[in-house]
């Protein structure tokens, strides 16, 4: 009997296995086809936007801005944007007030069809990402798109100063007494 030969890194220890191997896989991804990521895109950003700023009520001059990743839809194999009824995103979101804002990053389901409904994954996480997302999404909902991470930082500060220069956040005056 002939026995398989296995690969260098089948053998190795876990620790090894990083080091000789390479990282592990990223989680999965839905494959969005390049023309709905470009419509998609766009408009995700501007309902999580819009939806951040309702939710900012402990500073009421703050603006939010954000970068986000599209990593899933429904249905999965949808390749018109008349076909698809739910967007999955993260989003790497900032407000933009007088001092530094603070950074939040958040998975969100957001329904197109049969009208326009953005949902977080919320305060629970695990919970959230359990309610609002198809098991072949919970990982990269909880973790994030690992390798997308720091182009999002990058286009979330790039935003960030888009929406300061547009619409500036209002500075407090000094008054006299």
């Amino acid at each position: 009997m002939q026995v398989p030969r296995l690969g260098r890194c089948a053998l190795a220890a876990p620790a090894v296995l990083l080091a000789a191997c390479g990282s592990p896989p990223p989680p999965y991804e839905d494959v969005i086809p390049r023309a709905l990521r470009a419509d998609f895109g766009p408009r995700v950003r501007v309902l999580v936007e819009e939806y951040q700023d309702t939710v900012a009520v402990d500073d009421a001059g703050a603006r939010s801005a954000c970068a986000v990743h599209l990593f899933g839809m429904e249905p999965n194999v949808a390749r018109t944007v008349a076909r698809v009824r739910t967007m999955f995103a993260w989003a790497s979101c900032t407000w933009v007030r007088t001092e530094a804002g603070s950074v939040t990053d958040e998975a969100f389901a957001i329904d197109f069809q049969p009208g326009i409904q953005v949902r977080p994954t919320g305060e629970n996480v695990r919970e959230g990402v359990q309610r609002e997302f198809p098991e072949r999404l919970h990982e990269v909902a909880q973790i994030g798109p690992v390798g997308e991470l720091a182009r999002l930082d990058q286009e979330r500060r790039r935003r960030a100063g888009e929406v300061a220069a547009r619409s500036p956040v209002p500075r407090p005056t000094a008054t006299r007494s």
